[in-house]
């Protein structure tokens, strides 16, 4: 019998090959091209940072004439709300309250690097416009007249860059503010600096090559979070009474954490992310929303208040009209609260634990009616990793083959290089070495196929009713929680330790507002009563980081089901109203005072 003729088979093959070697040069050539320019870029963008801080100190030699003494002490502690009424009532210019913001921020960033692109001179000419205009008419322009207020990197503001880390972002200046910083700027409010952000926003920990690390004011040798870490760290060192952040995993909430700030995520549906700079557009059903930062939880509720209107509904058509509900925030009536100490995902440290207890005491003692819970179905939590690497990060991945190495992601890029049927096998492995959450991790990292994809949100919404249907059964208006479990991380773990966040991914997968407010610091004592390391890798890096946080501030965690925004905030002021932590006061005056600011 004669055999076929192979020859075409075997050119078919070698032509199969050429196009995967030229594939694989022109990527190799694009790297390398990519990561050039980003080097340049970088450069440029270091150059032009500087040139804006000397423009900012150049404007404020010209303002001299202008400070105010005493100012500092005038300061101290207000809240954006009390910043505004000094004012407003002309104990003090907005153009001597943006002078010292601004130094303040300029001293904040040369210990801690939280900033990003700033626009002092712009902000310092708003100042004077506003103060001639409460001159003139004796009026103010709005609730938040004269207050300086910093914005997130990644949130548009007008003549600067939405950078998220990335070289090749640089110098692509937003023509538009964001519809909820414009809403506060109508308002009155001023922005003068934009903050520093993990690379590509992924991570629990703020470091990238265009801004550098982002360092905790409570201790240089621990995170400040992310991916709000830069607003954390500005407002924990006295340099913001109030910022503007966004959050898809706990990304405003775990920062105030690690800082010892307040912060709240609202009902996304209720705000808007128009002019938002991103690098993962229309990825997966777990939704972003923009959240304030500050130092008073009565300032996070002015803003909800501002935006839940028509100021920001006109902006953005897409936002749910649903205004705020002033009798539900300002009641005083009892809460049902439930509460735990543990998720049954990721163990909290002792430190959460007592945190918890200590808070559920105090609001026991102000009226309100404390339940302990147990969270329904915690193994479902990993639907969050499921869903946000449903494309197997590809659009993040191909941002970094033009960037800087970071090291930081090193566990994102090595995981979903591999195959997904492949990491269950591996998956395995780790299941016998008795290493159960990096087992799951590879479970549910990695890209998926449009019908595993479908199902994972069908499990997800799944999952919402069965918690709304627990709540309900309960009888619950709010619960109480560990804010993470753990408090701020040594620098570098971030990519490894997302799991420690179990306590604010859940309010993100099922879009549930949620709000964190610091109540205390790890003791000493803390630190005894942890249990032996464990034999879990994961369990095991978590707890070694706890080892050495004496002193780092620890919050509490309020949710509420959706659109119950108000019922949050009212929580969390009462929560801020028993137990006053002013833990930061002294440390940020002592700042002041060394650098000559009072």
């Amino acid at each position: 019998r004669t055999l076929p003729n192979m020859d075409w088979i075997y050119w078919g093959l070698l032509l199969l090959l050429v196009y995967f070697l030229v594939r694989i040069g022109l990527r190799a050539w694009r790297m390398v091209r990519g990561k050039k320019e980003a080097q340049e870029l970088l450069k440029r963008k270091h150059a032009q940072l500087e040139q804006r801080r000397q423009e900012g100190v150049r404007a404020l030699a010209a303002l001299e004439a202008d400070e105010q003494e005493g100012i500092a002490a005038m300061l101290k502690d207000k809240s954006a709300l009390e910043v505004a009424a000094l004012i407003r009532e002309r104990k003090c210019t907005a153009v001597s309250v943006m002078i010292f913001t601004i130094k303040a921020a300029m001293h904040a960033q040369d210990l801690y690097r939280c900033l990003g692109d700033t626009v002092y001179k712009k902000a310092l000419e708003r100042a004077r416009q506003l103060d001639e205009h409460l001159e003139r008419t004796g009026e103010v322009v709005g609730e938040l007249h004269g207050v300086p207020i910093s914005v997130k990197d990644n949130l548009g503001l007008v003549g600067t860059d939405c950078t998220m880390g990335l070289a090749h972002r640089c110098f692509q200046e937003f023509e538009h503010s964001a519809s909820v910083v414009e809403v506060l700027e109508e308002q009155g409010a001023i922005p003068y600096a934009k903050t520093n952000v993990p690379i590509t926003l992924l991570l629990p920990e703020t470091f990238n090559p265009v801004f550098g690390q982002t360092l905790n004011p409570w201790s240089k040798e621990r995170t400040a979070g992310g991916s709000s870490g830069g607003e954390s760290s500005l407002i924990a060192a006295g340099g913001s009474f109030l910022g503007i952040g966004t959050d898809i995993g706990g990304s405003v909430r775990i920062p105030a954490h690690f800082c010892g700030v307040v912060a709240f995520k609202p009902t996304a549906t209720r705000t808007s992310l128009k002019h938002k700079g991103t690098t993962t557009k229309g990825v997966c059903p777990i939704p972003s929303a923009p959240g304030p930062m500050g130092r008073n939880v009565e300032d996070l509720a002015l803003v909800c208040k501002l935006w839940f209107s028509e100021r920001l509904w006109g902006k953005s058509p897409d936002t749910f009209p649903l205004p705020f509900n002033e009798e539900k925030y300002s009641s005083d009536g009892p809460l049902r609260i439930g509460y735990y100490e543990n998720d049954g995902f990721f163990p909290s440290c002792v430190a959460g634990q007592r945190a918890v207890r200590e808070a559920a005491a105090a609001l026991k003692a102000a009226g309100h009616e404390l339940v302990p819970v147990t969270l329904p179905s915690p193994h479902k939590l990993w639907e969050y990793y499921y869903l946000l690497s449903g494309d197997g990060f590809s659009q993040t991945l191909e941002l970094l083959d033009v960037e800087p190495h970071e090291p930081l992601l090193n566990l994102v890029v090595s995981v979903n290089m591999i195959p997904f049927s492949l990491t269950s096998k591996l998956a395995m492995l780790a299941d016998l070495l008795g290493h159960k959450v990096t087992a799951n991790t590879m479970r549910n990292f990695g890209g998926k196929t449009a019908d595993q994809l479908w199902r994972s949100n069908g499990r997800r919404l799944e999952y919402k009713d069965e918690v709304m249907t627990w709540w309900k059964q309960n009888k619950l208006d709010l619960i109480l929680t560990p804010a993470t479990a753990t408090p701020a991380l040594r620098h570098g773990v971030g990519g490894n330790l997302n799991s420690t966040c179990s306590y604010t991914f859940i309010h993100n997968l099922l879009d549930f507002p949620a709000g964190t407010v610091p109540i205390t610091s790890v003791t000493a004592n803390d630190l005894k009563e942890e249990p032996p390391l464990p034999k879990d890798n994961v369990l095991r890096k978590a707890a070694e980081h706890v080892q050495g946080s004496e002193g780092m501030p620890i919050s509490v965690q309020f949710a509420g089901l959706p659109f119950q925004d108000e019922l949050v905030l009212r929580g969390m002021r009462c929560l801020q109203k028993e137990v006053r932590w002013d833990g930061a006061d002294e440390r940020v005056w002592k700042e002041w005072e060394a650098a000559g600011l009072c």
